[in-house]
């Protein structure tokens, strides 16, 4: 993994650690924050912690 790549996995980590539900928008385009939110919301096992938006059509 590159080191960009690990950086950006650890400020999402930071970015998603709180206990209050999130609004993300356009969340398909950050590749790091995706998987760790889907992390985070397997080991949390409650509804309602993120809320995702975003266009109708998914980037290229």
């Amino acid at each position: 993994m590159r080191a960009e790549s690990q950086a950006d996995t650890a400020r999402s980590k930071l970015f998603l650690k709180s206990e209050i539900s999130k609004l993300i928008d356009e969340w398909r385009e950050v590749t790091e924050l995706r998987d760790t939110m889907r992390f985070e919301v397997d080991k949390r096992d409650e509804f309602g912690q993120f809320i995702l938006t975003g266009s109708g059509v998914p980037p290229t």
